[in-house]
């Protein structure tokens, strides 16, 4: 049985295979892969949607994280978004009162990703807590791509630190400004037409008034007295 070899290959064609390999051809890149961590102790549940949506437009998430103590009051919106997203609540409990240690847990499964993990190559962080600044600089350091989400009054030195930082806002805080925005004219209008219509009655009974005097005046003057 013939074995066949690259001489036996035609010369033109490996020719044109290598002028090929050394052209200026274009390379399909691939979507990033992100791990997608939530601190949902600290972002609220009804901006999940948008916060996924931005997400997807800047790569392919591999799975999403959101770590708080769900025992607490607002646990069935964040239910609600696991039913519609493939998104994965984890339960870190309490053990002080009034101290959350899921900043902590999402910490240490970050670094996990970091060194197991060999699919993802960019984290995302949502929460507006700058602690997790250190977290993002090492993870910078190590050659992935961070992509922050918060809200506006999060610290510009965890915003800089991010390769990409996403601003969300408060939809209620921007209804209740366009209320009171909206409101407020309508009452600088209406206290306007009543200062108008005050002084414009003011200005009638000062003319009503300066009339009955001009009147009276050439009356008492034609009274002859005895």
């Amino acid at each position: 049985m013939r074995r066949y070899s690259w001489l036996d290959y035609p010369i033109n064609r490996l020719q044109k295979m290598r002028d090929w390999l050394q052209s200026d051809r274009p390379i399909a890149s691939s979507p990033p892969v992100i791990a997608v961590f939530i601190d949902a102790e600290n972002i609220s549940a009804i901006h999940i949607d948008t916060i996924l949506t931005q997400i997807q437009q800047l790569g392919r998430p591999l799975f999403i994280r959101a770590y708080a103590d769900w025992r607490g009051q607002k646990e069935s919106l964040w239910y609600e978004a696991e039913c519609r997203h493939p998104l994965q609540c984890v339960q870190q409990n309490r053990y002080v009162k009034g101290k959350s240690t899921a900043d902590m847990a999402l910490m240490i499964d970050v670094m996990d990703v970091l060194h197991q993990n060999s699919q993802v190559n960019s984290f995302c962080l949502v929460s507006s807590d700058s602690d997790f600044t250190p977290l993002v600089l090492r993870l910078r350091a190590s050659g992935y791509r961070v992509y922050g989400v918060g809200q506006a009054h999060t610290v510009e030195a965890y915003q800089h630190a991010c390769d990409h930082f996403i601003l969300i806002h408060d939809k209620k805080h921007t209804k209740a400004s366009q209320q009171i925005s909206t409101n407020t004219q309508p009452l600088v209008t209406s206290t306007a037409q009543n200062m108008m219509s005050k002084a414009e009655v003011c200005l009638a009974k000062k003319e009503s008034q300066s009339k009955t005097d001009l009147t009276m005046i050439p009356l008492t003057h034609g009274i002859i007295y005895p």
